[in-house]
């Protein structure tokens, strides 16, 4: 299909071609009476009808090739998430196996402590002799001795039971330690394997989202057609953020929210990278910003600048995943072309938590963040308000 800028420039052709067409054959009435006047106007109508066509074909394209990048970033938005719960899981789990290993450990020396404390009873025991014991028992001249060396008895053996039912409870905490440290070293071998499949998984959808992008990135290539898709795009943004506040009004907070004003240039940047486009400045299509592009690594977290609401979650055209915070006194916050959002519509957030992961949906050719700061629904430059 040819870009834009063929066609406007057909279409103009077209239009001139009509024109001649009237300034050489006349009036409607002599063309009427002219057979080469109405094969002419005819070809021209027909060059019209087939550029409308034509038209209509790019823009149902466009429509499509929309739908397939809301599609695959979508997927990419619940694989992303999910590998992020498995590897926090995983995190979890290398924490318990570290945990049971120092216990088992600690068990261990455990053991070897009360069972030589075991063979020190053993040996007294030993030492006094079974032939002892019965030679008191028999002997009835001096029932002071036996007296008292009953008492040792007694307690020696006391002291026998004591310790084989310290030594195994120990045995049986030592056991079961065990035990819990080869399960969980099997939990975090799944997990492992689990979270290589997602991966590789991702990556097939992140290469399924890159050809569609570029097919997306083709048909856009004049500068009309590119126009108006950012026009549309920022359209459908004003339109939700809108109908988001609207229903949010109707809805009780969750938390007290103070707004911006009172932290101007102190609030944390969303995330670290290399600024790509500022506010205010024009992109290739004469469209000002009204945020901020900030370059960094695919699936690098996005931190929320302030506690607050989300109002909305979800994927729009041209901004792909996108996230909207709402600060309270018309303070907004807004985090575009992520690979996966982290939190859903309603979720209370804190500062600097981690809402999303960075990538480059709504077909980016690069991994970045898009930023905005809005305030009574107008956007602001960040930059002012950023450390």
């Amino acid at each position: 299909m040819q870009g834009s800028r063929q066609k406007n420039n057909k279409s103009k052709r077209v239009a001139g071609w009509l024109v001649s067409a009237l300034l050489l054959f006349g009036s409607p009435l002599t063309m009427a009476a002219s057979p080469v006047a109405k094969n002419e106007l005819s070809n021209v109508r027909q060059q019209i009808k087939q550029q409308q066509q034509s038209i209509q074909q790019h823009n149902q394209s466009l429509k499509q090739l929309n739908k397939e990048i809301q599609q695959t970033d979508q997927q990419i938005d619940a694989t992303g998430r999910k590998l992020h719960q498995l590897e926090q899981q995983q995190t979890a789990q290398e924490q318990q196996i570290d945990t049971l290993k120092k216990k088992t450990l600690a068990l261990e020396k455990e053991s070897q402590h009360q069972k030589q404390q075991l063979a020190k009873q053993l040996d007294g025991m030993y030492r006094l002799g079974n032939g002892e014991y019965l030679q008191l028992m028999l002997n009835q001249q001096r029932p002071d001795s036996i007296e008292r060396m009953l008492g040792y008895y007694s307690y020696f053996n006391k002291a026998r039971v004591t310790q084989l039912q310290k030594l195994d409870k120990t045995m049986q905490e030592l056991a079961d330690s065990r035990q819990q440290l080869v399960i969980a070293n099997q939990n975090l071998e799944q997990l492992q394997q689990q979270t290589r499949s997602d991966q590789q998984q991702l990556e097939q959808q992140k290469e399924n989202r890159e050809r569609v992008a570029s097919r997306l990135r083709k048909e856009l290539k004049g500068e009309t057609s590119s126009l108006g898709q950012l026009r549309q795009a920022a359209g459908y943004l004003e339109k939700q953020l809108k109908q988001e506040q609207q229903r949010q009004l109707q809805l009780k907070k969750k938390a007290p929210m103070d707004g911006l004003r009172r932290y101007k240039k102190r609030l944390q940047w969303p995330i670290r990278g290399r600024l790509l486009h500022l506010f205010n400045t024009s992109n290739s299509n004469q469209v000002p910003w009204k945020g901020i592009v900030i370059a960094t690594k695919e699936g690098a977290p996005v931190k929320a600048i302030y506690s607050g609401e989300v109002l909305f979650a979800g994927w729009l055209q041209g901004f792909g995943m996108v996230l909207v915070i709402d600060h309270g006194k018309d303070y907004m916050s807004l985090y575009g072309y992520n690979q996966s959002l982290l939190k859903k519509t309603g979720d209370t957030v804190k500062t600097g938590e981690t809402i999303a992961l960075a990538g480059r949906s709504g077909g980016q050719s690069r991994s970045s963040l898009y930023f905005e700061i809005r305030y009574k629904g107008r956007a602001v430059n960040p930059l002012s308000w950023l450390k």
